[in-house]
């Protein structure tokens, strides 16, 4: 029994201090003493008559304690180390500017795919749709609980709040380069549940947790572009079909069903071997602006010519490409990117690139 009570008594003192988490808060890692805040300086250093007085430099003054402009101090004063956004990979990097309302990240994709992987991000998690505006690129989330309560602070009270709840905003918007997108997230709210209460209470939050929360999505991202990496690399090198059909403006398009990425690395390799030379190219905005050179050494001479019975003249062409979710549409333009070549010429496309994306890479 002497034992029994021993080991009890052991287990909970281990528990005690493993458990000092228990006493961490938002802002402090450990749980210091402030006694440093009291300090004061004691009666001046007597000099004895006839002795000259040591000479003092004050060349680094130890600052008052006393909080200048309500800026923090003592126990009000945190001690974790700031919160770092996990911007890293490819295309992607952070916006080091304070004029978005909140931790901004600028991405190197089309706006549909930040767009879709926010929702995604959302559903993944169990988070809420409070507001969602596309044409404005908006999408707010609704509360986001955090349960802070343990049996310490349960049986013997806390001025620490037992629940915590947040609201964010996703913005989503164009950079000055004009192929970048900037996401911000902004604080909506933040609410505190205290012990003993019963209504929530409106709170000031600290950037530290909206930059968390940014670093949810982008830890949300990342892992996705790896599954998607992956998927790319298996189905990259399949056929591919390829479809003459029309957009909703009834104007010829060439539809591949395939995602987007892939079609764009597909049309990258197989476009030079149809005698098109790539002069430029911006995956971000879907386009490719190519120019025709005509293949010398095969068939091809004979359908693209310079001669007056050319299908498709020696000359600059703008290639664009959207995402229609699981399929890609494909239109070929003038130089401008104006106008859609004729129907004829994009009939003889068709049948080469069909042909091109029908073999196994």
């Amino acid at each position: 029994m002497t034992k029994t009570i021993g080991g009890l008594f052991l287990l909970t003192s281990v528990n005690l201090m493993a458990g000092c988490s228990v006493f961490q808060t938002d802002d402090h890692a450990v749980d210091p003493e402030f006694a440093y805040v009291d300090a004061h300086l004691d009666k001046a250093l007597a000099i004895p008559e006839g002795l000259d007085a040591p000479q003092v430099r004050d060349e680094y003054p130890v600052p008052e304690t006393k909080a200048q402009n309500n800026a923090p101090v003592g126990e009000h004063l945190s001690d974790k180390p700031p919160t770092l956004l996990l911007a890293v990979g490819k295309g992607i990097g952070v916006v080091k500017s304070d004029e978005y309302g909140g931790p901004t990240v600028w991405f190197d994709y089309r706006e549909i795919e930040i767009w879709q992987a926010i929702k995604d991000f959302m559903e993944r998690r169990g988070y809420r749709i409070a507001r969602e505006d596309r044409k404005q690129a908006i999408i707010e989330t609704d509360w986001i609980v955090e349960d802070r309560s343990s049996w310490w602070d349960t049986l013997f009270g806390s001025e620490s709040p037992q629940k915590v709840r947040d609201r964010y905003r996703f913005v989503l918007r164009g950079s000055e380069q004009g192929t970048q997108r900037l996401l911000t997230v902004q604080p909506v709210a933040h609410e505190v549940l205290l012990y003993d209460a019963e209504q929530w209470q409106s709170a000031p939050m600290s950037s530290e947790r909206t930059k968390l929360f940014m670093n949810q999505f982008l830890g949300d991202w990342a892992e996705q572009q790896d599954r998607r990496i992956l998927a790319r690399l298996n189905n990259s090198k399949r056929p591919i079909s390829l479809k003459l059909h029309h957009d909703n403006d009834d104007r010829p398009a060439l539809i591949a069903e395939a995602d987007y990425n892939i079609v764009w690395g597909r049309l990258t390799r197989v476009l030079p071997e149809l005698g098109f030379k790539i002069l430029k190219k911006d995956a971000a905005l879907g386009t490719m602006d190519v120019e025709y050179q005509g293949e010398q050494k095969s068939w091809l001479a004979s359908l693209f010519s310079d001669d007056e019975d050319s299908v498709l003249p020696k000359r600059e062409y703008r290639v664009q490409l959207s995402d229609r979710q699981d399929v890609t549409m494909i239109k070929w333009l003038d130089e401008e990117g104006e106008k859609e070549i004729p129907l004829a010429q994009l009939t003889k496309i068709y049948q080469l690139l069909e042909q091109a994306f029908s073999k196994q890479q």
